[in-house]
This record gives structure tokens, C-alpha cells and sequence, in this order.
């Protein structure tokens, strides 16, 4: 992937977290506080799945792959207790856009209680 197609992503990213924080302020949810995080992933193919899986597990991620593609992409869903303050860092969001990207995989966001 190309650097302006990562730039591209990384503010995507960074734009679809600013409504997320939001939300979770709204709603009284403490950005501060460690709680767990799902974080999703699609690859194109198995194997790009699960090596993408085994470098997340490297970097203290919980991961799961399911057996099946997902409308012809290989879901890698992914989990850690964090703070949404951490993960919504513009460091952070650069090195998972990265990371993924490194396997053919996209990056879809990430998600947690309130």
C-alpha cells in the first residue's frame, strides 16, 4: 500500500475515532478508564489472516479467526484491555493502519462498551 493510500486511512481513522470518543463522552464513559477493546480487521486471504493474527498476539492482543471468510474476506478480530485515550492516539491508529497493511489487510475500527 502506498503511503498516500496510508496517510488516507490513518485520517479516516482518526476522523471515525473523534465520533466514537464523542459518543463515549456523551454517554459518560471515561476515556481514561482500562476496558476491553475489539479491534477488527479483513485480509484477503487465510493466511494473510493468520499471520497478521500471530503478530497481533505478539503485541498483547487477544485474537480470533474464524474458519470461514466473511463475504470473501478473512475476518482477524482482535481484543485488549487498553484505554480509548491510548488507541485513539494518532501514533497508535498510524502503527495498526500499518501493521495491517503490512498483510494485505484492512483495518475496520474498533469498538467497546461505555
Amino acid at each position: 500500500m502506498g503511503e498516500s493510500f496510508l496517510h488516507d486511512d490513518v485520517v479516516a481513522q482518526l476522523a471515525r475515532n473523534e465520533q466514537l470518543v464523542h459518543t463515549i463522552e456523551r454517554n459518560g464513559g471515561d476515556l481514561d478508564e482500562p476496558r476491553s477493546i475489539d479491534f477488527f480487521f479483513y485480509a484477503n486471504s487465510h493466511g494473510d489472516a493468520l499471520k497478521l493474527a500471530a503478530d497481533l498476539e505478539t503485541r498483547g492482543f487477544e485474537v480470533f479467526v474464524p474458519d470461514e471468510p466473511t463475504e470473501e474476506k478473512w475476518s482477524v478480530q482482535a481484543a485488549r484491555t487498553d484505554t480509548v485515550t491510548a488507541i485513539t492516539q494518532p501514533a497508535f491508529v498510524e502503527e495498526i493502519v500499518r501493521l495491517a497493511s503490512t498483510y494485505l489487510a484492512e483495518f475496520d475500527g474498533w469498538g467497546t462498551a461505555i
